[in-house]
């Protein structure tokens, strides 16, 4: 007769053996957990494009995505401001990011060391966006030529799509700020477009994606800027190449009609419909205009990237 068969001898030895597999998943999964919490955090920034809600919103999905599909942890690291986003940025606070082309060159010719390795193709697949100047559609505004004399909310002055094509299409249709009657720098595309939809602004500039979302609301899009390279997807200053080049590779197998796409709806419209390769190259025309409205210091504008 063996053991098992004795009474009360097979249960108690079951209960034991449950005791000790229990015990060892419980170890092994402290185990696991305090390896993962030892792991070292990658900050991801965002330069402060939308409300901090909307940018959870559409980044948190993107980061839990990469920390599945690279094993590094990640963070998303917020700004209130866009200088903030140029200054962690370039001092390495941040390792990774999603920054207008603005930041980018702004934090480059600062900082240096700085590399664009994706930027999005967007809807369109041809990895461009615009500008987008909006109005409400009671001011009776309905071309540029009709801005002069009126009210203007901007992003930020390092804003691609807030400022400086919107900018630049106001100089092209000979419009100086002088000309309108006021304008003010109001921060994200979100803040634009709601104060302009409110009517404490005659008009403003935002990015294509919120003038589109907006337009639903009320907003008439005015003017749409000429298409330039979308955002890139930055590695900052001493970001480890192994890391750097994992998120490479996951982001690049990721499509809007691949196996991902429920996944990707959620994340920014920049980023939904996948990603294409990016340089420096990719910016020299907006570099052109950054130095033109004075966004970087002569002394900088000289440097170029540095390596």
């Amino acid at each position: 007769m063996g053991l098992g068969s004795l009474p009360g001898i097979g249960r108690t030895a079951r209960r034991h053996c449950c005791w000790i597999s229990t015990a060892l998943v419980l170890l092994a999964i402290a185990a696991w957990t305090t390896a993962w919490a030892a792991q070292p955090v990658t900050k991801f920034g965002v330069d402060p494009r939308y409300s901090p809600r909307e940018l959870f919103e559409r980044y948190q999905p993107f980061l839990d995505f990469l920390q599945q599909s690279t094993g590094y942890r990640f963070e998303l690291h917020l700004t209130k401001t866009y200088e903030e986003g140029i200054r962690d940025l370039g001092s390495g606070v941040v390792q990774l990011g999603s920054y207008g082309a603005v930041s980018y060159i702004v934090a480059q010719a600062r900082s240096g060391g700085l590399r664009p390795i994706l930027r999005g193709l967007r809807r369109e697949g041809n990895g461009l966006y615009r500008a987008a100047i909006v109005a409400r559609e009671d001011r009776g505004i309905r071309e540029l030529k009709d801005l002069r004399g009126r009210t203007f909310g901007f992003g930020s002055p390092f804003s691609t799509q807030g400022y400086l094509l919107p900018r630049a299409m106001l100089e092209q249709m000979g419009i100086g700020l002088n000309e309108l009657r006021e304008s003010a720098h109001l921060g994200s595309h979100t803040s634009v477009a709601r104060d302009v939809l409110l009517g404490k602004y005659d008009a403003g500039a935002v990015s294509d994606i919120k003038a589109r979302e907006y337009e639903e609301l009320g907003l008439r899009i005015i003017a749409l800027s000429e298409p330039v390279p979308s955002s890139p997807i930055v590695a900052g200053r001493g970001a480890d190449p192994k890391l750097v080049e994992a998120v490479r590779r996951a982001l690049m197998g990721v499509n809007a009609q691949g196996p991902y796409r429920g996944l990707v709806k959620l994340w920014d419209q920049e980023l939904a419909y996948g990603m294409m390769e990016a340089k420096d190259a990719d910016y020299e025309g907006l570099r052109e205009l950054v130095k033109r409205f004075g966004l970087i210091e002569r002394r900088e504008a000289g440097q170029g990237p540095r390596r």
